[in-house]
């Protein structure tokens, strides 16, 4: 889509989810920064790649700084189509990854609500320790507070007598205490 000034530019960065925003760097009707700032201003994750007349280290370290993906000079054939397929494959990646982070925040919320809901004592021990607990559980050891658990070494919990053979269970503090992994 071509965008002749900034409100027809305004008004195609909100149709649709674009993978890519092709510029004049030099442009008069629509300014570099003016299109940077519409893209982050609309919080839209489409980059912005900028063509030059030629090639100037002051206009691409300026292009850089405003947040373009890139700024290629206009007779530059074939490092246009890298950093073309280059800024996609970003694109793609960052799209992936928001959508797992979301997955993963949507997962560990699910997993919080069965562990909290759960009349089955369930407790999560990382390094020897405590690091959650559900009522359950923490009602189990008699507390009344599962937060009253939290970051409690595991050997705490265990009876005097049987301290002794859940010793071996431990990781030990240095090789030459370790024990035979069986």
């Amino acid at each position: 889509q071509y965008a002749a000034n900034a409100s027809e530019l305004n008004k195609r960065i909100q149709e649709r989810n674009w993978e890519l925003v092709l510029a004049q760097y030099a442009a008069k009707s629509v300014p570099a920064k003016n299109i940077v700032h519409q893209v982050r201003r609309l919080n839209k994750d489409v980059p912005v790649i900028f063509i030059t007349d030629q090639y100037d280290t002051s206009e691409v370290v300026d292009a850089l700084k405003m947040g373009a993906a890139d700024v290629v000079p206009v007779d530059e054939d074939q490092l246009f189509i890298q950093v073309v397929a280059r800024t996609l494959s970003n694109l793609e990646q960052r799209r992936k990854l928001r959508y797992w982070q979301r997955r993963f925040s949507e997962s560990e919320d699910r997993f919080e609500h069965l562990i909290l809901s759960s009349q089955d004592g369930i407790a999560i021990i990382q390094e020897g320790t405590y690091v959650h607990v559900n009522h359950a559980f923490a009602n189990y050891f008699g507390y009344l507070d599962p937060d009253s658990m939290m970051l409690m070494p595991v050997f705490d919990t265990i009876a005097d007598d049987s301290q002794r053979e859940f010793k071996k269970y431990l990781k030990p503090l240095n090789a030459e205490d370790a024990w035979d992994s069986e």
